[in-house]
């Protein structure tokens, strides 16, 4: 009688703590977190819309945290980078083509040599490229932490006997970590070197485990999305918004219905001077010819949004005064 009265207590405390057989609960379990850990793909909102030709550069890793830097490199994030990007269609030039000159490649755009970068940009396609893109790990460190644990082998000890010794086998185990990650991204035009805009973005991740046993039989499990699985996407909402700031906007001034006749005509050597200018720094002016076409209203376009300026479609006195300054 009273083996079988330990026996449904037994039982119900296997069931209550969730460690009596099901089967393939574990299996289950374990399927539910790697599903955490799954690519989900992002919807940006302009992807409809041609992105200019962009190189990710590796960024830097601010974090000392040996637990990150093992699982996450400055060119696993590139990589993520590179895939975002594309996503959200961007012409994604990938740093692995420039071959040896990669490291000097690096080097002129963390140093601020524009005469190095565009002599690097001549290499075939790199000669479209519009912006360099980094993403940098800002803040990587376990920010709080919680455990708790029951041993219930004074209880069973008090209770004595049989049931004192099934009591005394039961013990669970709990804890909680709390990780915050950070991620900046810096977006540069590929041929003046200077920074044109950045982000920053946080994300906190909870890694949790518990284990209980009872009469020897254990079970435990952990539940978190991996450290590799926050960083891409933080790398999704940094692109999301680069998506968001750095394309065409519908803002741009209207053109001439007859896509071969400029809106008006003016020839004078500043608007040559200008549009000389913005070829130099990669954008579509086509042929400096001091006439004030559509290719070169939608370049002046472009370089103003670039550069947080009234958007006239113009070379007004605020753009040619910024024009000037970044003249190579």
């Amino acid at each position: 009688m009273k083996i079988g009265f330990y026996l449904a207590v037994l039982f119900a405390m296997l069931s209550l703590s969730g460690c009596a057989p099901h089967g393939n609960s574990a299996s289950t379990r374990a399927n539910q977190q790697a599903n955490q850990n799954l690519y989900q793909a992002k919807s940006y909102q302009n992807s409809h819309v041609q992105g200019p030709a962009v190189v990710v550069l590796p960024g830097e890793i601010k974090s000392s945290n040996a637990t990150f830097v093992q699982r996450v490199s400055a060119n696993n994030i590139a990589d993520f980078g590179e895939l975002e990007l594309s996503n959200a269609n961007f012409r994604v030039l990938e740093r692995s083509d420039l071959g040896g000159l990669l490291n000097e490649f690096e080097i002129a755009y963390k140093m601020g040599d524009p005469s190095t970068a565009r002599r690097l940009l001549q290499r075939g396609k790199f000669k479209s490229t519009r912006f360099i893109v980094r993403f940098d790990i800002l803040k990587a460190e376990p920010a709080a932490s919680a455990a708790n644990a029951f041993d219930a082998r004074v209880i069973g000890n008090i209770i004595g006997g049989d049931a004192g010794r099934v009591v005394s086998s039961i013990k669970t185990d709990e804890f909680a970590k709390v990780w915050i990650i950070g991620l900046r991204y810096k977006v540069i035009n590929a041929q003046t070197t200077e920074q044109m805009g950045q982000g920053y973005f946080e994300k906190k991740m909870e890694l949790g485990g518990q284990g209980v046993s009872i009469l020897g039989l254990s079970q435990s499990g952990t539940q978190s999305v991996g450290l590799d699985t926050l960083v891409q996407r933080l790398v999704q909402e940094a692109v999301y918004d680069i998506d968001r700031k750095y394309k065409p906007r519908n803002s741009t001034p209207s053109y001439s219905s007859q896509s071969n006749t400029p809106a008006y005509d003016v020839r004078n050597s500043n608007v040559r001077v200008g549009q000389q200018i913005l070829a130099d720094l990669g954008y579509p002016v086509g042929r400096p010819d001091g006439v004030i076409g559509r290719n070169t209203r939608r370049a002046i376009s472009m370089f103003q949004q670039d550069y947080g300026l009234a958007v006239t479609g113009e070379f007004d006195s605020a753009t040619m005064d910024k024009l000037q300054r970044l003249a190579p």
